[in-house]
């Protein structure tokens, strides 16, 4: 069964989306594995490509060697996340 087309519009999905297809392409929260503080860097972009698209859910950036990264708390693995 597929939410209402209206509903779907709403959070920029498009209309006839599989329910379970809406967590993979439409997601409440993002973990970015190895995130760098460096955003240029190849593992410092997805940070910095998510912030600066607008992003509207919660990324969680998960490296051991930092403990922030621009202003965001940073996790040392992926279970620490709440």
């Amino acid at each position: 069964m597929t939410k209402s087309p209206d509903r779907q519009l709403e959070r920029g999905l498009e209309p006839g989306l599989e329910p379970g297809l809406e967590r993979f392409f439409a997601p409440r929260h993002i973990a970015v594995i190895g995130a760098s503080a460096d955003a240029n860097s190849i593992s410092g972009q997805p940070l910095r490509f998510l912030r600066e698209r607008g992003y509207p859910g919660t990324v969680y950036p998960v490296n051991p060697k930092y403990g922030e990264i621009g202003g965001t708390r940073c996790y040392p693995d992926v279970a620490a996340p709440p």
